[in-house]
């Protein structure tokens, strides 16, 4: 009944199976009985079962071990207080977290083990999408001196500045104050029906568009030391973004882009 849906369990199991039980006997929160079960109905082999089990509790089997013989040797209530004893009890608090990263750390080295990782980077962070996100991004990085790259193929300012927030309380203000007009009456001012001038209209949108533009341009952004590049960007890698003719390689990468994005497919 469920082996259309184990098959994908069981493809991560091929792929990863040990890894993942690794962790598993490392976090004392999931119980070992459990965990039994559970592998017992994977494809895992019984041979790596059995060994990656061994390694991954003798770890946390130390750690409480050593707590327990600490408390053991504990002979009085100033004891508590003792080097040994409040170390075994910060090593066993912190298990968890080491664990947690060390896991994240063997997964990213294996994800990135068939990539060529540079000594140095272009840039410490590339931001891809010119809307309001990437540019307070980009600003609030070049500020801090960070090298920036801001890779934006369409107009800066992105939705907000020129489809989406600007243009659309332009709109309702001149909704606003018509409407104002209309209902004069009730204050004892002779109101009449506004007649109302779309062309205008359309040109003072354009122009708080116009107003704020500069804010948002390539020009102000160069000017902070961001380097803005007017293309459309693709990963190509996991350090590598290639926007039209110009490859930049970074540290980190920031996506706040409503479109679609393109990944390469690299390998298997």
């Amino acid at each position: 009944k469920f082996g259309a849906r184990l098959e994908t369990i069981n493809e991560g199991i091929r792929r990863e199976g040990a890894l993942y039980l690794f962790t598993l006997r490392l976090i004392p929160i999931f119980p070992f009985f459990v965990i039994n079960l559970v592998f017992g109905l994977t494809t895992l082999k019984t041979w790596t079962f059995a060994w990656v089990s061994q390694v991954g509790m003798l770890v946390g089997t130390a750690v409480y071990v050593n707590a327990g013989t600490q408390l053991g040797q504990l002979e009085s209530l100033s004891g508590i207080l003792s080097p040994g004893l409040l170390g075994a009890f910060v090593l066993l608090g912190l298990f968890p977290l080491i664990v947690k990263r060390v896991m994240i750390a063997l997964k990213a080295r294996k994800a990135l083990a068939r990539f060529d990782r540079p000594q140095e980077f272009d840039y410490n962070v590339v931001v891809i999408g010119a809307g309001s996100g990437g540019l307070v991004t980009s600003l609030i990085a070049a500020a801090v001196n960070a090298k920036v790259a801001l890779v934006e193929k369409h107009k800066m300012g992105g939705d907000c500045l020129n489809t989406g927030c600007v243009p659309s309380k332009a709109l309702l203000a001149a909704g606003h104050v018509a409407e104002r007009i209309r209902r004069a009456g009730r204050f004892g001012v002779n109101g009449v029906e506004p007649a109302v001038d779309f062309a205008a209209v359309h040109d003072h949108v354009h122009d708080v568009i116009a107003g704020i533009a500069p804010h948002d341009s390539v020009e102000r952004f160069e000017g902070l030391g961001v380097r803005v590049i007017q293309e459309y960007g693709r990963f190509t890698g996991p350090d590598r973004v290639q926007a039209g003719d110009t490859e930049v390689r970074a540290r980190r990468f920031v996506v706040v882009s409503p479109a679609p994005l393109t990944f390469q497919k690299i390998g298997n």
